[in-house]
């Protein structure tokens, strides 16, 4: 299912052209409710790419480069997880610079 208006789920993309994907993620936020069980505020649609909450008046501009790429919550989970172990611990990785398009000749080998 696409559209050009953002719907709830879980997607991957890349923040630079020949970088590694990153984990995002698009859901409705849950307002509080009053003694009566009303909802005090509207509920409004939520992004987040790579763990950090994106400002409404990007998410479309955002959307078009997710739209394509849902991904399970389990892989979005692990992506989120992974991308901060290679931050501490493989700083030569990819994942820990996703802003930076991959370099196959810096890169050590992988045996």
């Amino acid at each position: 299912m696409t559209s050009d208006t953002p719907h709830p789920g879980f997607y991957k993309m890349r923040l630079v052209k020949g970088g590694p994907f990153v984990p995002c993620r698009v859901w409705f936020n849950e307002p509080e409710r009053d003694e009566a069980g009303d909802l005090m505020d509207d509920e409004c649609l939520m992004m987040s790419i790579n763990g950090e909450f994106i400002n409404g008046q990007l998410m479309g501009e955002r959307w078009i480069w997710l739209m394509g790429n849902p991904i399970s919550e389990a892989e979005y989970r692990f992506m989120l997880d992974d991308a901060e172990h290679a931050k501490e611990w493989r700083r030569d990785d990819p994942k820990a610079t996703p802003t930076k398009a991959i370099d196959l000749h810096n890169m050590k080998p992988i045996f």
